[in-house]
């Protein structure tokens, strides 16, 4: 440490003096004022860094700041251990080398990160700032959000402490996802999930992570199971249905967590027709979870749509909490939300002389927007002559959405007068279908029914 200035207060009212380059420590153990408390600290300064370099997973602290390069200059390097400290030493690192990254790694060793995922340091402005509790190194925050900015806000627009030097775009800053259907949001077990597809050779579905080989930091994942390299799961994003985005001039970033036991197994990409394939690094393996992230990416003027793609090369790999954003860096994941478009009555189906309908799908596009994932309106249903009380007309959710037909808006004949019954929201799946189905009880085909939609849920 090379010089530590004070105000004019401490606890007991004493200082610490400079003396030939060096200072002079005052024992504050016994001040029964409450001892070792430093007040109304002016300025703080460490020696300069000294750079580390890894072997074999292992640093060794001799100091507070540091900078740690790969073993060998490798592109990339896991640090499991750090050697050195005891209980209360604080610890600050960051890269040596913009070239090179260094992936810090919890639980392997000594070792531990908040969240329980490792964390890639691959910028020397990256720091990671981390406390000794007597048996291992935890950190107090870091990765990624250097320039100043707020943990988690690395956007340029940022100067020193979070304040804004330049203009930011309101979703650049809070960081909406344009990413449909997170893990976990429109759920069947083990399907492939609704907004998503695969390529031939891979399946991609959505599982519980408890009941998968990765570790349960999130609760749902996307399991990507591959028998070649270089194939994926993926979403389409179209720019005419998104308002954020403008061929030719949007500024995109997107960040994906993964998990793979073997290196070189998960990546994820952006892929336009003109724009190219825009990959992330490779996970390194390890069976733990990683951000990999692709930022700055400006939309080609010629292309109508991108890809997000998870990508898994002969393996198995999860991914969890995608997040595409408007913007030069990948900000924290938050899931997209929905937002609910009222409309005129729109009319779905008009029958008469009907008897029994099995359940059928109900195409909605006529009265819904490409993003649309759940439909409101009522329907109405009337039998000529009634033997009974059991005819009724019913709608449900898409069996893609809920992997089953169950009835969940219903709408009984009374005799020759209509009944009517609102549903909301009925989800439709990717392809804006609900279901609906007759149950007449007498077979005599004088059942008429009306569906209409007064608005649609979509995603915002």
């Amino acid at each position: 440490m090379q010089k530590m200035t004070l105000g004019e207060r401490m606890r007991n009212q004493e200082t610490m003096e400079s003396v030939a380059g060096g200072i002079v420590v005052h024992d504050h153990s016994t001040n029964p004022e409450g001892g070792q408390n430093l007040r109304d600290i002016l300025e703080l300064q460490f020696d300069a860094a000294l750079e580390l370099t890894i072997a074999a997973g292992a640093i060794t602290r001799t100091q507070v700041y540091h900078t740690v390069d790969t073993q060998g200059n490798a592109a990339t390097d896991n640090l499991d251990t750090i050697n050195g400290g005891v209980e209360g030493d604080l610890l600050i690192i960051r890269p040596e080398n913009d070239a090179r990254t260094v992936v810090v790694r919890t639980g392997i060793d000594n070792i531990i990160l908040q969240g329980g995922a490792n964390i890639s340091l691959d910028d020397v402005t990256d720091h990671m700032v981390l406390i000794h509790d007597g048996t291992q190194w935890n950190d107090l925050g870091g990765g990624g959000a250097g320039g100043g900015a707020p943990v988690g806000y690395p956007y340029a627009g940022f100067g020193t402490n979070g304040v804004l030097t330049a203009e930011v775009n309101l979703y650049d800053f809070y960081g909406a996802n344009l990413v449909k259907n997170s893990p976990g949001q429109i759920v069947v077990d083990g399907a492939e999930p609704q907004w998503w597809d695969d390529v031939a050779s891979a399946t991609i579905t959505d599982e519980d992570a408890a009941g998968e080989a990765c570790s349960d930091l999130f609760e749902r994942v996307f399991k990507v199971v591959t028998i070649a390299n270089d194939v994926y799961g993926y979403q389409t994003c179209t720019f005419a249905d998104e308002e954020l985005l403008d061929a030719g001039a949007t500024v995109i970033s997107l960040g994906v967590w993964a998990w793979c036991a073997a290196g070189a197994t998960a990546s994820v990409a952006i892929y336009g027709t003109n724009l190219g394939l825009q990959e992330s690094g490779q996970h390194t393996g390890g069976s733990g979870w990683e951000l990999l992230t692709i930022e700055a990416q400006t939309l080609n003027g010629a292309d109508a749509s991108i890809q997000v793609r998870l990508i898994c090369d002969t393996g198995t790999a999860f991914f969890a909490a995608p997040m595409l954003n408007v913007g030069p860096k990948a900000m924290p994941f938050k899931a997209r939300g929905w937002k609910f478009v009222p409309t005129e009555i729109g009319i779905l189906v008009s029958s008469n002389n009907i008897g029994d309908v099995a359940w059928t799908d109900l195409d909605c596009t006529i009265v819904t927007d490409n993003l649309a994932i759940g439909i409101q309106g009522h329907m109405r249903c009337l039998e000529t002559i009634l033997s009974g009380s059991a005819t009724y007309c019913a709608t449900c959710h898409s069996d893609h959405v809920t992997g089953v037909d169950t009835t969940m808006f219903i709408a009984f004949a009374h005799g020759n007068t209509w009944n009517a019954m609102a549903f909301s929201p009925a989800f439709c799946d990717d392809g804006q279908l609900i279901r609906y189905t007759v149950a007449e009880q007498d077979a005599d085909n004088d059942v008429a029914i009306r569906i209409y939609s007064t608005g649609y849920w979509m995603w915002e």
